[in-house]
């Protein structure tokens, strides 16, 4: 970038109005990031290095086997890649979700459970998940979880379990919006600051 911004400067979804200051951060950029590299393959060797590789692996294969076998609680939206899972929570009244042929519109309910289970557990502390919409084959598809097992030395497959415990039972109290034609449409909307 010729600004010298390594990222884009963009303000977290929850706080709008913070100003970002990973362009300003020394450790962002090429360089840096070939030093960590060096730094790592030091510390770890090839062999520590390759069973961090490994645990990273296996716990994104835990995370999809769990997914797998919820018996529709959790749906896997792409089949997993690398240590990468992206996933749906189902609230129970949208249960069974369509299959991601029939999502390919941001206005189905399950768009909005994502941000309100972020919302939720940042705003609780336990933890920070990430979600996205993308484009899948000329599809888009709605918001879903994207768990990346990038430091797997402090994750255990117990923190995984609890992770999804915890987007369960708050996706479970996901009440959908009221729509124009409910009676309860008419009530404003009011969020609580941070």
């Amino acid at each position: 970038d010729p600004g010298g911004r390594c990222c884009l400067p963009l303000p977290p979804r929850s706080h709008p109005s913070l100003i970002p200051s990973r362009p300003l951060d020394p450790q962002c950029g090429r360089k840096p990031d070939a030093l960590k590299t060096w730094l790592t393959f030091k510390a770890l060797g090839d062999a520590g290095l390759a069973a961090r590789v490994d645990r990273c692996f296996d716990l994104a294969a835990h995370l999809a086997q769990r997914v797998r076998s919820s018996g529709g609680a959790f749906v896997l939206a792409a089949p997993p890649s690398c240590t990468n899972v992206c996933f749906w929570f189902v609230p129970p009244p949208m249960r069974p979700l369509p299959p991601p042929s029939e999502l390919a519109r941001r206005d189905h309910p399950i768009h909005l459970v994502a941000p309100h289970v972020k919302e939720a557990m940042q705003r609780g502390g336990r933890a920070l998940v990430g979600f996205q919409a993308i484009d899948v084959g000329g599809q888009p598809l709605p918001n879903f979880f994207r768990f990346v097992a990038s430091n797997c030395d402090t994750v255990s497959r117990e923190h995984i379990d609890e992770m999804l415990a915890d987007i369960a039972a708050i996706g479970a109290a996901f009440e959908l919006p009221a729509t124009r034609d409910s009676p309860s449409a008419s009530r404003e909307h009011t969020s609580t600051p941070y």
